[in-house]
């Protein structure tokens, strides 16, 4: 069985997180000799925070510099100096190497505000990407002026990718121009990739091709390479074992989704379509590539010559029922492997073998409580047995209620019910109203 130690004087600095900015790294990443810890720490001696000053060092000043743009609404900004020197306090984090065994900790670099902090396969290579001022009072944090490179194991810069500006009109349901999704080839020793708009960023511009993926490797000498184009917005990519690649574009009028499959080897080559739908269209949702961790620590996709496994929420009109298909992407076929049957609902957490028969799995129903599963087929093997934090609410039901307002409009809500109800009574509710649609289409 494992175990778990501590590291005496080692602060984990979260404060970034890849739950903050988008695309921000892990405060913690295993490197892949299983042994070596990246992590962000809180910088030795900071000190106390810094406190609001007494008398204002001057006037709140905000500057339009006469370009219009879009002025998009967003929560929690930075609105006074005293706010961008707390920022810098609690944002700035020292990247070092843990060794795991003895507990060393080797600093990296110096002190940053990290957005970015991936090593290369081979690890001889860091891609970094790190927030400077000026700040501003009207965008979020990842909007902040950047500046990302590739570093050495020294931390010495190697490659500049990229000398972002603020991104301060950037156009709605646009993109920022310059590079951007910065990743590692994750089958390759150390071969960048990234993404350029070709519109400007902006989808009102009717172009043949809204964006290209470039391609440099080390030791990142002479000019990237283009190996793709898209047609609409990029929206993701992952490499597979051939020499291929699955990308994702978006199409935002129409809202189609479309996965494509790039020969990565052949620059400039035509893709082929997997799938196509519309981005609402729950019911043919074909699902999403499992992946795996690979050897360097990266992440892979399962794949087994044309085969890779799918796993979608398997929705329709009864609910949804969560699946995994074997897809062969050289016949466009799929066969299915797994499916959550009506008694409950059971999400896929992780597939366990390549062959996608035995599963990870997470079930519940309205009489069982969460737990997790190893499902091989139809067999299953409890992990967990957790009891119920709060037995008061056992037995409670739940019911859409469909109806039509005065005016002919179709409505609908969820009508939750105490375990010993009887029908007809009648009873005192607290009600929550908000129009669903119109918050999704604020998202």
């Amino acid at each position: 069985m494992g175990q778990t130690w501590r590291f005496d004087g080692v602060a984990v600095n979260g404060v970034l997180s890849s739950d903050g900015v988008r695309g921000g790294p892990a405060s913690v990443e295993w490197l892949g000799d299983n042994k070596t810890l990246l992590v962000r720490l809180v910088p030795g001696g900071r000190g106390a925070p810094p406190s609001i000053p007494a008398i204002p060092k001057g006037p709140h000043v905000q500057e339009s510099l006469g370009h219009a743009g879009p002025a998009p609404t967003f929560e929690d900004l930075l609105a006074t100096p005293h706010d961008e020197d707390l920022f810098d306090y609690y944002a700035t984090a020292q990247l070092a190497y843990l060794d795991s065994v003895s507990g060393k900790v080797s600093p990296l670099g110096n002190p940053g505000i990290y957005t970015i902090v991936r090593p290369s396969p081979d690890e001889k290579h860091l891609l970094t990407g790190r927030l400077h001022r000026p700040y501003s009072y009207q965008l979020p944090a990842g909007s902040f002026p950047q500046d990302v490179q590739v570093w050495d194991r020294a931390a010495k810069v190697e490659y500049s990718i990229a000398r972002l500006p603020l991104a301060e009109r950037v156009p709605i349901a646009g993109v920022r121009t310059g590079p951007r999704s910065y990743d590692w080839m994750n089958r390759k020793t150390a071969s960048l990739t990234w993404v350029e708009a070709l519109d400007g960023g902006n989808p009102v511009e009717q172009v043949p091709f809204r964006g290209r993926i470039l391609s440099h490797a080390a030791p990142f000498q002479g000019e990237p390479v283009e190996i793709a184009k898209v047609k609409e917005r990029f929206a993701g990519m992952q490499p597979l074992d051939n020499g291929k690649a699955l990308v994702e574009d978006y199409e935002r009028k129409s809202r189609v989704v479309r996965t494509l499959e790039f020969d990565l080897d052949k620059p400039g080559s035509e893709a082929k379509v997997v799938f196509s739908r519309n981005e609402g269209d729950a019911y043919r949702d074909p699902g999403s590539p499992f992946s795996r961790v690979l050897p360097t620590g990266h992440r892979g996709v399962i794949q087994t010559g044309d085969d890779i496994l799918l796993s979608g929420p398997g929705s329709s009109p009864a609910g949804d029922r969560p699946f995994v298909d074997r897809f062969n992407l050289a016949t466009g076929k799929a066969q299915r492997l797994f499916q959550a049957d009506a008694g409950g609902y059971e999400g896929i957490e992780a597939v366990l073998d390549d062959n996608g028969t035995r599963l990870l799995t997470r079930r519940e129903s309205p009489t069982e409580l969460p737990n997790y599963f190893v499902r091989n087929r139809a067999e299953l093997k409890q992990l967990t047995n957790f009891a119920n934090p709060v037995p008061q609410t056992a037995g409670i039901r739940k019911q859409l209620v469909n109806y039509k307002r005065a005016d002919g409009v179709p409505l609908s809500f969820t009508l939750y019910l105490p375990a010993d109800y009887k029908q007809g009574t009648r009873l005192p509710a607290l009600l929550r109203a908000y129009p669903y649609k119109f918050f999704m289409s604020s998202l």
